[in-house]
């Protein structure tokens, strides 16, 4: 099945932390339909204060990170708690606080979370896109793992113990063949939204965690694919 992606002539696309890796990946696809009257910027801000002044049509929200903040909750600093908070939520929640504007729900806001969402920001940055859905257009991506320098920086701060629960415990150079580029997510996510899905995973185990985590946000395929693999999921993967 062909997927047509949107028409972007006339239209205003942000992408947050589109210097590299995923949010790379995606701001070259769209620049790659961008019309010959269109202009493609782009620029440092600081994504922990509000700043912007223009409606965009479609934000995508890839910031994020915590390749410094990686470790178990005794260990970690007060402080490197916070900046994790910031580099994650509140540069989402920033990024999504468009003015008011009678085509509000007109527009587009994607977040890009992580499958593997062991922190409280990422928790935090799913509920308000839960919460953004009364207003706006409102799409939330759960990529795995993807093999870009930035995961590979996290990775060497990891305790052992979520390598292993995440299945990432092997040796480096295994990895970069095992995981998907940022190009192929970034696909991946852009035919989700394309689709019109809510929550956007990228593979079966994805789909797996998504069915176990839905509380109030809607459910896929009619209901019946999420209802599905929660029974999956709790009688059989994660029985206790």
């Amino acid at each position: 099945m062909t997927i047509k992606k949107p028409d972007l002539s006339g239209k205003t696309v942000f992408v947050t932390g589109g210097s590299s890796g995923l949010g790379k990946e995606l701001a070259k696809a769209f620049a790659s339909q961008a019309h010959d009257t269109q202009t493609i910027q782009a620029c440092s801000v600081d994504l922990g204060n509000p700043f912007l002044n223009i409606l965009p049509d479609a934000l995508y929200c890839v910031a994020g990170g915590c390749q410094t903040q990686c470790g178990f909750l005794t260990d970690i600093q007060p402080t490197a708690l916070e900046s994790c908070m910031n580099n994650n939520y509140f540069t989402a929640a920033y990024s999504s606080q468009i003015q008011s504007s009678t085509a509000a729900m007109h527009r587009q806001i994607v977040f890009i979370n992580s499958a593997d969402a062991f922190l409280a920001s990422k928790v935090a940055v799913r509920t308000l896109a839960d919460t953004l859905r009364m207003e706006y257009s409102i799409h939330i991506a759960f990529p795995a793992n993807i093999g870009t320098e930035a995961f590979f920086e996290e990775h060497r701060n990891k305790p052992q113990l979520t390598k292993e629960m995440e299945g990432t415990a092997a040796d480096p150079v295994e990895l970069r063949k095992k995981l998907p580029s940022a190009k192929k997510t970034a696909n991946a996510i852009l035919d989700g939204v394309a689709t019109g899905d809510f929550a956007i995973c990228d593979s079966f185990e994805t789909g797996l965690l998504w069915a176990n985590m839905i509380g109030p946000s809607p459910k896929r395929g009619s209901g019946v694919i999420d209802s599905i693999m929660a029974i999956l999921v709790g009688l059989i993967i994660w029985p206790f």
